[in-house]
């Protein structure tokens, strides 16, 4: 399960310190990258059975979509100078740290509630932040 959390570190980092257009800022697509990150958070929150599970991987594969658009928008922007990456890494940086934490929490919470729960939950969270299945989770 633990292995989804490097993935959901490279992407946030890598997010970070590339680029976005059209009246987009760094700082704005950041914001709304920890957005995402919050919100699947209170997702995984919400699960308590196989029917909540399901739900949640609705949801979360929405999430998905909308950090690859803010990845994309990070991308357009270009890679920010060393000054404006500082600032969002001191502005955001903890948010997600907390994030990320509270993601890995959930997911061992999600866990101990079986594999029937974890399965749909644990297929989303590879599919949002592009983390293809290892061989003993296929």
């Amino acid at each position: 399960m633990r292995r989804i959390t490097p993935a959901v570190v490279v992407l946030i980092v890598g997010t970070l310190v590339t680029g976005c257009g059209g009246g987009d800022s760094h700082d704005k697509v950041a914001a709304d990258m920890v957005q995402n990150l919050q919100a699947i958070v209170r997702v995984l929150q919400s699960v308590t059975d196989k029917n909540t599970s399901e739900a949640a991987a609705r949801k979360i594969r929405a999430l998905g979509a909308s950090m690859e658009s803010a990845q994309d928008r990070f991308n357009a922007l270009g890679k920010p100078s060393k000054e404006i990456g500082d600032q969002l890494n001191s502005k955001y940086g903890a948010d997600i740290n907390k994030a990320r934490n509270d993601i890995v929490a959930e997911r061992d919470r999600i866990t101990k509630l079986g594999p029937d729960v974890l399965g749909p939950v644990d297929a989303a969270m590879r599919a949002a932040m592009k983390v293809p299945a290892s061989p003993t989770t296929r």
